[in-house]
């Protein structure tokens, strides 16, 4: 008898010593993060508020230091030595890439296309500026009756078929994706896109929507009485029916959120880029006056949304 409870000890012992060694070996342990350099590509409104909420929303006792890109370049020493470096906008991103520092960097105020130009190292992460492609669909189910949404993607950044598919069953909405390679004429990849679509969905595609091609777009799709959702406040602004983006206050939480998490779990460790988890809405009520369209407001919009999600 005595035999069996020490066969039962030794195992129990030994399954301890396995679960021990799983944890403190196969699991990273996330040293606290008490110095950040955040680094903004230059001076703007948008950058200052974002790094003053994440200073507020941030828990603990943690150091920031804030350099402007050119004053980065002129003084290289000024980087330092933090446990992290945050990135503000895409000149810092690829300054940082370019230098290639020994601190993780967490890049944001950029897009997906450009996540997609960069070269990160292990280690680094980035907030994107869009939403995920899902929350914009029921975005759109919200606010209009409509089946079929069109958007544009680079050709080697397409969605697959299967993904095609699975938001499709998921939504209950067809996606209709036209794909463009280099050299491509912006005004007759919309316009073709429309001629099959209910309404046109605007992602971050400079090369598709960019300060030159932007008003003709947005005046072929009112021609059409085609209405266009958007990423972006701007493009509402200038004749875009809506938009769900993320305010410089949502990215600074969504920092700060990240930064929390990595100080009070241990064994948190960041992904390689996450979209925006929170949003606000605009719409422009002159262009829905116009095309006819009655929208529900933005207070009915928001817990629809919350609701689904």
């Amino acid at each position: 008898m005595q035999g069996v409870f020490l066969h039962r000890w030794i195992r129990c012992v030994y399954q301890n010593f396995l679960l021990f060694n799983f944890l403190i070996f196969s699991t990273p342990l996330q040293a606290a993060v008490d110095s950040v350099l955040i680094v903004k590509s230059n001076n703007n409104h948008f950058f200052d508020t974002t790094i003053q909420q994440v200073i507020d929303s941030t828990d603990g006792h943690v150091k920031f230091n804030i350099t402007a890109l050119d004053s980065l370049k002129n003084k290289p020493e000024l980087i330092g030595k933090p446990e992290l470096i945050i990135a503000l906008g895409f000149n810092a991103a690829f300054h940082l890439q370019e230098i290639q520092p020994k601190s993780p960097v967490l890049l944001s105020y950029i897009t997906e296309f450009e996540y997609q130009q960069l070269n990160l190292k292990d280690g680094d992460t980035a907030v994107l500026l869009e939403q995920p492609l899902q929350r914009y669909l029921k975005f759109i189910k919200i606010l209009l009756p409509l089946k079929t949404v069109g958007i544009i993607k680079k050709h080697s950044n397409r969605l697959t078929d299967q993904e095609l598919k699975s938001i499709q069953k998921k939504l209950d909405i067809t996606l209709n994706q036209h794909s463009y390679s280099l050299p491509v004429k912006s005004i007759d990849a919309v316009r073709n896109l429309l001629g099959e679509s209910d309404l046109l969905l605007s992602l971050p595609e400079p090369n598709i929507y960019n300060r030159q091609s932007l008003k003709g777009i947005l005046l072929t799709s009112y021609r059409q009485k085609k209405p266009v959702i958007s990423y972006s406040p701007a493009h509402v602004k200038s004749g875009a029916l809506a938009a769900i983006y993320a305010s410089p206050k949502n990215i600074g939480n969504q920092i700060a959120g990240l930064l929390n998490q990595l100080n009070s779990q241990p064994y948190f460790s960041l992904q390689k880029r996450y979209y925006a988890d929170t949003y606000n809405i605009t719409i422009n009520d002159q262009v829905a006056q116009s095309l006819e369209i009655n929208l529900p407001d933005k207070v009915s919009i928001k817990k629809a949304m919350d609701r689904d999600e």
